[in-house]
């Protein structure tokens, strides 16, 4: 019975809880979907070596967040997406505030605060933002940082 629940622990996907008092501060609901995992090189893996692949028709939900950090099980989402074949995806007409963004992939939730603050001219661009979901569990945002000329 001992060695059952070891290997239901150890084959778990860990589900991180988000900090929701680090949310990501975006002023544009958009990005490309991807999923990361790590990548062997000559049968080793090595800390950074990690292989993208764009998560299409994946549906994405928007919850407002409220205080108590609570997602998502009794909330009704705001907004809903789905990626498209790249992994892209927009969110339009919602209101600044604090949100969480949530998907499921491959069996298991994914969530992640977000704080939303519109922009008449936002700086995020929706090609540099990447929302990455990991074997993990982690569910995070990346920046792509241009190269300035």
């Amino acid at each position: 019975m001992l060695a059952w629940l070891f290997l239901a622990v150890a084959f778990a996907v860990p589900q991180r809880t988000p900090d929701i008092d680090h949310a990501s501060l975006v002023d544009r609901l958009c990005g490309k979907l991807v999923h990361s995992e790590p990548l062997p090189i000559k049968g080793k893996y090595y800390r950074g070596s990690m292989q993208q692949s764009s998560l299409s028709n994946i549906e994405l939900r928007l919850y407002v967040r409220g205080e108590e950090g609570i997602c998502c099980q009794d909330l009704k989402p705001v907004a809903k997406v789905t990626s498209a074949d790249g992994g892209e995806f927009e969110f339009k007409k919602i209101a600044s505030g604090d949100y969480w963004l949530a998907a499921q992939y491959n069996g298991h939730n994914y969530k992640m605060p977000i704080r939303y603050q519109a922009d008449k001219i936002p700086s995020d661009r929706c090609e540099n933002l990447m929302y990455e979901i990991s074997d993990s569990g982690s569910f995070e945002l990346g920046r792509i940082v241009p190269a300035s000329h």
